[in-house]
C-alpha cells in the first residue's frame, strides 16, 4: 500500500479532476483555466494533458498538442504580465466595496466573483479607480431595478392587501428586501 502525504494527495486529486478540462486557448480562457485549477498547479496540469494526448490515439494529436503548447504560451505571457487570476490580485477588495455601501456577507463575495470575472476578461481593467466605478454602477442599477422576489413581494403583498388578509410572512419578506409599498397600491 503506498502513502502519500496530505498535500500531494490533494493536489493529485486536483489533477486528476481537471485533466479533461479542455478549452480553447485564448488568453481570457487561460486566465480562467488558471483561477479555476489554480496557478501553482496549470504547469502539472499541462503536463498532464501533454501526458494524455501523447499517450491517446493518433486522432486529432496535433491539435491537441498545439492547443497545449499555445495556453502553455499564454499563461507564461499571464505570468510575465502579473495578471490577475486570484481574488488576491484585484486591485479591490471587500473592504473597499463596504466603504461603496455594500453591506458585509454574501453580496460583497458576489460582487467580488463578478469583478474578477470581469478582470479576466479585461485585464487591463484591474485598477482600483475603474473597478469602483464598476461597482458604483452595478449599485445604481439594482437600486433602480426590481428583481423577480421583490415583484413577487410586491404582487403578493398587494393580493393580500386586495383580499382583506394580513400576510405576516409575505410582509417580513418585503420588509427584508427593504421593498417600500405605499397603502395606495392596486
Amino acid at each position: 500500500r503506498l502513502k502519500f502525504d496530505n498535500d500531494t494527495i490533494k493536489k493529485v486529486t486536483r489533477l486528476v479532476c481537471f485533466h479533461d478540462y479542455r478549452t480553447e486557448a485564448t488568453p481570457a480562457n487561460v486566465r480562467r483555466a488558471m483561477n479555476r485549477i489554480g496557478v501553482d498547479l496549470f504547469p502539472y496540469y499541462l503536463a498532464v494533458r501533454m501526458a494524455d494526448a501523447k499517450a491517446q490515439s493518433s486522432y486529432r494529436r496535433r491539435e491537441k498538442i498545439e492547443n497545449i503548447v499555445a495556453m502553455r504560451k499564454f499563461y507564461q505571457e499571464a505570468i510575465i504580465k502579473d495578471e490577475c487570476v486570484t481574488l488576491r490580485q484585484l486591485a479591490v477588495s471587500g473592504r473597499d466595496l463596504m466603504n461603496l455601501g455594500m453591506r458585509p456577507g454574501v453580496e460583497i463575495g458576489r460582487m467580488l466573483s463578478e469583478l474578477l470575472e470581469y478582470v479576466i476578461d479585461n485585464p487591463e481593467k484591474n485598477d482600483k479607480k475603474i473597478l469602483c466605478n464598476y461597482v458604483k454602477k452595478k449599485i445604481s442599477q439594482r437600486e433602480n431595478s426590481i428583481s423577480p422576489l421583490r415583484y413577487f413581494c410586491y404582487t403578493s403583498l398587494i393580493l393580500s392587501f386586495q383580499l382583506d388578509t394580513k400576510d405576516c410572512t409575505t410582509f417580513f419578506v418585503c420588509r427584508k428586501f427593504n421593498l417600500r409599498i405605499s397603502s395606495d397600491a392596486n
